[in-house]
């Protein structure tokens, strides 16, 4: 972000000191509330600010700074980085290392995540219908990540829109329900609406481009927390979204699935 800083001199002075530094935690923080990390299935050990260039050295290399940054943390209610320790480390991350930079060849900004063992572990998931929201073609459908990793959500068994590329679904919203309601609730969904993908031990969700807004019909996650639900809507068709046990997956604001983790 070139633009996010004045025009950097040789020497910090005092007041552009404090300026920049505002600046930084301000650009830190707004990241940080973007990535959707919940306390509940990980843990984060360590937040590290990586500093190349010696002209904000000074400016980040102190206590004063990293408790800024935690207050924050806190002021922005970002609970799951609020017990986490903030490095700051002089030069560049390595090329193995997942930073995002902030200023560019100055500052970046990496995580050290422990997973939960006990989420990672988990390799079946159950989706089905949470009440009269509409209808799938089964009743319940067992994801199987011994069986295959990516499973495609819509409406019928294959697409049938001939201006889209051919698509069979494994999770199929049922296009011949008799229940005339139902079936008025299920045409809301596309016939390729959006994949669950299985990585690295986690569950995501992905819409397709057919299944987010403006073009397409909206896909989005609720979830219950102990204080109050929350919805995400998937706004683009790159993004995965993380799965927890519990989740509540709307397609098209009509019809409604459950995600349940087996043990």
């Amino acid at each position: 972000m070139p633009t996010l800083f004045r025009k950097k001199t040789d020497v910090v002075d005092s007041d552009n000191a404090v300026e920049t530094k505002k600046k930084i935690i301000e650009t830190l923080v707004s990241r940080f509330k973007q990535l959707r990390f919940d306390s509940t299935s990980i843990r984060i050990l360590k937040v590290t600010v990586w500093v190349a260039d010696p002209v904000y050295i000074t400016v980040l290399k102190n206590d004063a700074f990293v408790e800024q940054l935690h207050t924050e943390i806190e002021n922005n209610f970002i609970d799951s980085l609020k017990d986490t320790e903030i490095i700051v480390r002089m030069g560049k991350p390595a090329a193995k290392v997942q930073a995002s930079c902030i200023l560019e060849d100055a500052i970046w900004f990496s995580f050290t995540i422990q997973e939960d063992k006990e989420v990672t572990s988990k390799r079946v998931a159950r989706i089905s219908v949470v009440g009269n929201r509409g209808s799938l073609k089964k009743k319940v459908y067992e994801l199987d990540i011994e069986k295959r990793t990516l499973y495609h959500i819509g409406r019928g068994d294959i697409e049938q829109n001939r201006s889209r590329p051919y698509r069979e679904n494994h999770i199929v919203v049922d296009d011949s329900e008799k229940n005339k309601a139902l079936l008025e609730l299920n045409r809301h969904v596309s016939g390729s609406h959006a994949d669950i993908i299985y990585d690295d031990g986690v569950f995501y969700l992905k819409a397709t481009p057919y299944g987010c807004r403006p073009d397409g019909s909206k896909t989005s996650v609720i979830r219950e927390k102990p204080e109050g639900t929350e919805e995400f809507e998937i706004r683009d068709s790159d993004s995965r979204f993380r799965l927890h046990d519990g989740d509540l997956i709307e397609l098209g604001e009509s019809v409604v699935l459950q995600f349940i983790i087996s043990k």
